[in-house]
């Protein structure tokens, strides 16, 4: 076993190289900082030095320079006018000219300034005239002389004079005195007059003295800097020293401290005394390890209560998987039933018995495909258009719904308004608050081994207008007041595992607002919960009441190509349609479909096809379809598929989308318009004995 005092000779060993390492990397630190904040100086100040020196070493050029052209027009106007020209009387201009020349170069040639500058010149065709105080005219053409790094001279001086005002020039040229070329900046301008390029140059190392004399005062100062930075170095080392015996003993009973701690902490619920511990560092690291242990049992309950909601997800994603899976076969079903009852209340007169009972089987297929829609909601996120609602249908629909589904020593009791209580909703939507409160009542009674839930409706007045007042009361266990606030706060539940919809009053406030109404809670603990709603009243909503008679539906004329894998949806559908004047030639198998549009593309003017077939879908035959006639109408249906709906349709290529069961009043008024549309650019109705081979039936 390690003594304490080994321990505690260890740790001042530790302590002291650590320090020493610190005290070590602090000084190295503040020595690079300040060589790095004189170097910075350093490069700034240079800059400084060529950047001013530059300008006015420019500023000198562009003055000489310059006075340099004034000086010579002043000079060829002397000589044209009389002044010092040759009176012989020679006329020929070419001569005059070059006399002229002759004499303005001999005036200038000898012109400096400062004490190396000087003025050079040539003419625009490269030609030299003078240079630092000698005239080289007839000389060697210069027009391609170029400097050590490949710049042409003469031609950057031509390009530079011929700016307006002149230009600079940079390249490197030798001095007089030393065969290495050095760098030089030159100042040119033309002299129309004479087409001349005249200039001034200066040589720029001069600064270059100054720049060496700061780098050497710089090396001085960082060597004086290196010296007392060594000094303060060992001056720390011997103060650490002193103090590591010190520290070492207090940091000795601090980890003593705390690994008594940490031993307990594993199992259980302590804590650190903070009087014991002799740095505030310390005393915050023991602070923060005490809220850990108490964080530590709070998420462990959190994660439990996490777990739990993510289980419950899961439950309802696969009730949405499975709800998307049997859609499609259900409402294929639900097509064919309420098809051919419709085709059957076209054949029998109103009078007659049986009239009512096949009506009654098409109502009440016509809630299947509601209730089909409210589970299609727990696998997509629907947008559907707000339509006039009677809220009056929607809590029958869902009390025969819960029925089947609470306990049944729970009585479910309702009183309704007796006037038409409309609202422009989302039906879908207002099942879904329906169920999730009655769900909600429903599982507060359990624990009470039963109750009874009370739904009613009625027409209030508020705010100056009419409203639908919904109300959802129970005599369960009620709500407790500390947590009235927090009912409606995402994820918030009181439930146990497995209890509850899942959809939470989140989603329940959030429909609401989004129908315009308000929602608010009375409760009582031990006495139950009453959950009020209010929506504004919907007055004259235009719905259709009645069904209409065969000769009231909208016919047509039009050849159709009918494709769905269903057989008894597709013959129900070839009956209705021809009802109303079509031609329809029908396939349960899309690729016969396509052989069959193949051989006389002209024979089809509209294409209604199903989207979830075998071999190839909906999507895949219009496409090929379109290949073929790109002004293909098309009516895309489906039973359901959770990646086509309204917004997405123009992807298909489809004209108009249905999604089944369709509805065959808005069915024949969607195939009447397309066709009348169409027929007015033009097409011939063939009869059946127009067809190459023959229909499937």
């Amino acid at each position: 076993m390690v003594r304490s005092s080994d321990t505690a000779i260890s740790i001042k060993i530790i302590f002291f190289r650590k320090m020493a390492l610190i005290a070590l990397v602090s000084v190295i630190f503040w020595s690079l900082t300040w060589i790095s904040f004189e170097y910075a100086e350093f490069l700034a100040e240079s800059d400084s030095i060529r950047k001013l020196y530059l300008e006015s070493q420019k500023s000198i050029l562009k003055t000489e320079v310059t006075n340099l052209i004034s000086y010579i027009t002043k000079v060829k106007n002397s000589i044209q006018n009389g002044e010092n020209r040759d009176q012989s009387g020679d006329n020929d201009h070419q001569r005059c000219q070059q006399n002229e020349d002759d004499e303005i170069l001999q005036r200038i040639v000898y012109l400096r300034f400062g004490t190396e500058g000087y003025f050079f010149g040539s003419t625009t065709a490269g030609e030299p005239l003078f240079s630092n105080g000698t005239i080289t005219r007839g000389g060697q053409n210069l027009l391609d002389l170029t400097d050590p790094d490949g710049i042409k001279i003469i031609q950057e001086q031509k390009k530079a004079a011929e700016q307006p005002g002149g230009g600079f020039v940079h390249y490197r040229w030798k001095k007089l005195d030393s065969d290495q070329p050095s760098h030089k900046l030159s100042f040119v301008m033309s002299v129309p007059s004479c087409n001349w390029i005249v200039g001034a140059g200066l040589y720029l190392d001069t600064m270059e003295a100054t720049i060496t004399a700061k780098k050497e005062a710089l090396k001085s100062g960082l060597i004086n800097k290196l010296t007392v930075s060594i000094f303060i170095l060992c001056a720390l080392l011997l103060l650490i020293f002193y103090w590591a015996n010190h520290i070492a003993r207090q940091l000795h009973r601090s980890i003593f401290t705390f690994s008594s701690f940490f031993e307990k902490a594993a199992t259980d619920m302590v804590t650190i005394d903070l009087h014991k511990l002799p740095f505030r560092e310390f005393q915050e690291i023991a602070s923060g390890a005490n809220r850990m242990i108490i964080e530590k049992q709070l998420a462990l309950e959190e994660k439990i209560k996490l777990e739990q909601q993510l289980r419950q997800s899961h439950k309802m994603e696969a009730i949405g998987t499975l709800a998307g899976g049997i859609a499609h076969d259900i409402n294929n079903i639900l097509s064919v039933i309420i098809g051919n009852a419709e085709l059957a209340i076209y054949d029998i007169d109103s009078f007659n018995p049986i009239f009512k009972n096949i009506e009654a089987i098409r109502n009440s297929s016509l809630n299947a495909k509601n209730i089909v829609r409210q589970l299609l909601s727990f696998s997509r996120q629907t947008d559907e258009k707000k339509i006039p609602v009677n809220i009056n249908g929607i809590v029958r629909d869902s009390v025969t719904l819960l029925r089947s589904s609470i306990s049944s020593s729970i009585a479910i009791m309702t009183e309704l308004t007796p006037e038409e209580p409309f609202i422009n909703a989302n039906p879908t939507q207002i099942h879904q608050i329906l169920l999730n409160l009655c769900s909600n009542a429903a599982h507060a009674m359990e624990e009470k081994k039963g109750g009874v839930l009370n739904i009613s409706t009625q027409v209030i007045e508020a705010d100056n207008q009419q409203n639908i007042l919904l109300e959802v009361e129970d005599n369960g266990h009620g709500i407790e007041t500390e947590i009235m606030e927090k009912i409606f706060d995402p994820y918030f539940t009181t439930k146990e595992t497995g209890k509850g919809t899942g959809m939470g009053l989140a989603v329940v406030h959030g429909i609401i607002q989004n129908h315009h109404g308000t929602i608010s809670v009375k409760s009582s603990p031990g006495h139950g919960t009453t959950f009020d709603i209010i929506f504004p009243f919907l007055h004259e909503p235009h719905m259709q009441t009645t069904f209409p008679t065969q000769g009231e539906l909208p016919t047509g004329e039009g050849n159709i190509l009918f494709v769905d894998d269903d057989e008894s949806l597709a013959e129900m559908e070839k009956e209705f349609l021809e009802r109303l004047g079509y031609i329809v030639t029908v396939c349960t198998e899309p690729e016969k479909a396509l052989a069959l549009f193949t051989a006389d593309p002209e024979a089809f003017h509209l294409l209604i096809t199903d989207m979830t077939m075998p071999v190839m879908n909906g999507k895949e035959l219009i496409r090929k379809i379109l290949d073929l006639k790109p002004d293909m109408l098309v009516i895309l249906c489906t039973g359901y598929h959770d990646k086509i709906n309204e917004s997405s349709i123009n992807e298909t290529g489809a004209t108009r989308y249905f999604e089944k069961p369709v509805d065959n009043i808005e069915f024949a008024r969607a195939i009447q318009e397309l066709l009348i549309f169409h027929h007015k650019s033009g097409f011939t109705v063939k009869t059946d004995s127009d067809f190459h081979g023959n229909p499937e039936s």
